[in-house]
């Protein structure tokens, strides 16, 4: 999710955790059918389908992980902060004026900030340190 603290935050930020929640519990069911197809090869060697069913479940439970992971990641933008990090975020909106106004907006859309805003406001002070590091480098050169 691609988020910019230099804008209005987006009143749909929320529109498509609902699609992500629903496909990680589609592919963590097929995950979860894998395995208990997989199971079902292994008690019963002597079934004509035995190999049909442990590479189906194989390449099954492979591919669902996979997909497990993505929209897992996905899902991770939209926690809630920890106290920790809302407290660095209180921080970084004494020092840095845009994370101030940015952090105000949200709170006026009736919200809180999520990882995904965290994570960009992050970006932020980072990118603003090193240029404060490069600037502090060419005044001493």
């Amino acid at each position: 999710m691609k988020i910019d603290i230099f804008s209005v935050p987006r009143s749909d930020i929320f529109s498509h955790q609902g699609r992500y929640a629903r496909l990680f519990i589609l592919f963590l069911a097929l995950a979860a059918m894998a395995l208990v197809m997989g199971g079902y090869a292994y008690f019963h060697p002597d079934s004509p389908y035995y190999d049909l069913m442990e590479n189906a479940s194989f390449f099954l439970f492979a591919g669902s992980s996979v997909l497990v992971f993505i929209t897992g990641e996905r899902l991770q933008a939209y926690k809630m902060l920890t106290p920790d990090q809302e407290k660095q975020l209180a921080d970084w909106c004494e020092k840095y004026e845009d994370i101030r106004r940015y952090r105000q907006l949200v709170a006026q859309s009736g919200r809180r900030v999520i990882h995904a805003e965290f994570t960009a406001c992050k970006d932020y002070v980072e990118e603003m340190d090193l240029k404060e590091a490069r600037g502090r480098q060419g005044g001493l050169g």
